[in-house]
């Protein structure tokens, strides 16, 4: 009985000691799992943070890239617009009033500059060539655009252009040019008179024009 009795004991801790070691690895195995996937867990996590970290600064670099070509393309713009528009404005005021421009401006009779025919428009010369022949037109042209150049004020003009085509009826064309005939004294005093008020203010101009300009009958001037 007592032999019996061993065995069973022994019998009974052999099972024991496999039912431990069943449980023990069990355990082990279940631990080894549950850290397995907690590592995974974390490792998946610890890259989408990462992942998303480095998508954010892409992101801002890029904006930051666009920013900048963008303010960099404006700031280019405007200095290019700028400079065109600075050489515009200097080439156009050197023209008008330093080049070939100025002859085409005169002050009007309110202070104003105004667009008036140079010597050289298409709107005169057809009218000059009409009137005088040859060098003439060219000489009448010429004196026209000193008289323009001058500044003075437009009845001037007129007078100027009135007492050139009174010298032209006399047939002489004569403008300071040698391979024209030259004046008379009557002409020459014209000149002269011409040449003073071509400098002095517009009234003095106005009277000169009416003292060579008809005289008004007495139905003219209650008319007027």
């Amino acid at each position: 009985v007592v032999g019996k009795g061993v065995v069973v004991v022994e019998g009974v801790v052999v099972v024991v000691g496999v039912v431990v070691v069943v449980v023990v690895g069990v355990v082990v195995v279940v631990v080894v799992v549950v850290v397995g996937v907690v590592v995974v867990v974390v490792v998946v996590v610890v890259v989408g943070v990462v992942v998303v970290v480095v998508v954010v600064v892409v992101v801002v670099v890029g904006v930051v890239v666009v920013v900048v070509v963008v303010v960099v393309g404006v700031v280019v713009v405007v200095v290019v617009v700028g400079v065109v528009v600075v050489l515009v404005v200097v080439v156009v005021v050197g023209l008008v009033w330093f080049g070939p421009g100025a002859r085409h401006l005169l002050y009007t009779q309110y202070g104003r500059i105004a667009p008036v025919p140079s010597s050289e428009d298409t709107q005169l010369r057809p009218a000059t060539d009409a009137f005088l022949p040859h060098g003439g037109a060219l000489a009448l042209r010429n004196f026209l655009s000193v008289v323009l150049e001058s500044g003075s004020p437009p009845q001037i003009f007129a007078l100027s252009l009135d007492i050139l085509l009174k010298e032209h009826q006399k047939n002489n064309v004569r403008r300071d040019m040698p391979e024209v005939a030259p004046r008379t004294a009557v002409e020459s005093q014209e000149f002269e008179q011409v040449a003073t008020v071509l400098h002095s203010p517009a009234d003095a101009g106005t009277d000169y024009a009416r003292q060579l300009s008809p005289p008004e009958t007495e139905a003219e001037t209650i008319d007027g």
